[in-house]
């Protein structure tokens, strides 16, 4: 339907696991697949003007996560090096199920979504550049940035005087695949 209108977007709901591991293999492996898949669809659907992307969310709230709050995982092997006064933090401003689908929303109207076709795209940086704020009200961590990385590393007071605006670039994010 979209190739023939010469126009549509396609997405991909991916995450950090598709970089580094998170929870087990099957997950790591089926979200570096979807990036790929962005990325390489990207290529043969850009003359049809059709645009397909990858989008990580941050932490979700869903009744899963909070189950998994409630027990203790840091022996099992599931998050290495995660703690769960970290857990509870990045709980505590974590994005709701909807929030998303409101960023998709704003990129499907987005009269430039072409030029973000192929890449990994996160919902706190497209939240930023499109203005949103989740149904609960807050505006949800972003993993790139250096001041809610202090703050989820229980440097709070640091992360109180840090700029919002600095963060971590893309491309060294993608160092943490260790594929090279």
């Amino acid at each position: 339907m979209m190739v023939p209108s010469k126009q549509g977007l396609i997405v991909n709901i991916s995450s950090l696991g598709g970089l580094a591991y998170m929870m087990n293999v099957s997950y790591g492996v089926g979200k570096e697949a979807c990036d790929r898949m962005a990325a390489d669809c990207a290529i043969e659907l850009k003359k049809h003007n059709v645009a397909f992307v990858s989008i990580w969310p941050g932490a979700v709230l869903t009744e899963f996560t909070e189950q998994m709050m409630e027990g203790d995982h840091s022996d099992k092997g599931d998050s290495p090096g995660v703690s769960k006064e970290m857990v509870a933090r990045l709980f505590a401003n974590a994005e709701s199920p909807q929030y998303v689908g409101m960023c998709i929303a704003k990129l499907a109207a987005d009269p430039n979504v072409m030029k973000k076709s192929g890449k990994v795209l996160m919902t706190a940086d497209l939240g930023q550049e499109y203005d949103l704020t989740d149904i609960n009200g807050k505006k949800p961590l972003n993993m790139r940035s250096i001041k809610d990385l202090m703050f989820l590393n229980g440097n709070s007071w640091l992360s109180a005087v840090t700029p919002g605006a600095i963060k971590v670039p893309l491309w060294m994010m993608s160092m943490r695949g260790k594929k090279l």
